[in-house]
């Protein structure tokens, strides 16, 4: 892909370098594609709530460090079993209104809540440092915009057409 815009190399998996950017920002991860009319609604629904960090769900093909396919539709965030404990979560299922755990992949990230956790958290920023903290510090349930639906290009390629 080839475009203008900025693009933000990490080392060691860790989001910190996001913080310097000094912005608000829709972040997308290199494994993820989303359609142009998808962005553009995105980036309406976030700028229609510019406090709030907002996601978009998009599909697990594998188990983190497999190959293995999973045997159901995963979508990438969670929900608490038991809000008060938070102790384990499950994946959320297609038109939960929100979650309380949230990968990275598709987000928007107010910069003030990014300055907020890199002067909370000085250690490692990765999505589940982050997730959890804002679950916690900033909001509960962070809301999921299922009218975008970026795709998640980290899957089995060489599996297609074999089943």
């Amino acid at each position: 892909m080839v475009d203008p815009l900025p693009r933000f190399v990490m080392e060691t998996y860790d989001y910190r370098g996001l913080v310097d950017i000094g912005d608000d920002l829709v972040l997308l991860e290199w494994d993820i594609a989303v359609s142009k009319e998808d962005l553009e609604l995105f980036v309406g629904q976030a700028k229609a709530e510019p406090e709030r960090v907002r996601v978009a769900p998009y599909k697990l093909y594998a188990g983190t460090g497999s190959n293995e396919l999973l045997p159901q539709e995963v979508w990438a965030h969670r929900r608490y079993f038991d809000v008060n404990i938070k102790a384990t979560a499950s994946f959320v299922s297609a038109g939960d209104l929100t979650c309380h755990l949230f990968g990275l992949g598709m987000v928007y990230l107010p910069h003030t809540i990014l300055r907020r956790y890199a002067e909370d958290c000085p250690g490692h920023f990765s999505d589940g440092s982050f997730s959890a903290w804002h679950n916690v510090h900033v909001e509960a349930e962070t809301p999921i915009s299922w009218d975008v639906r970026p795709v998640h290009l980290h899957y089995p390629i060489e599996r297609i057409g074999q089943s």
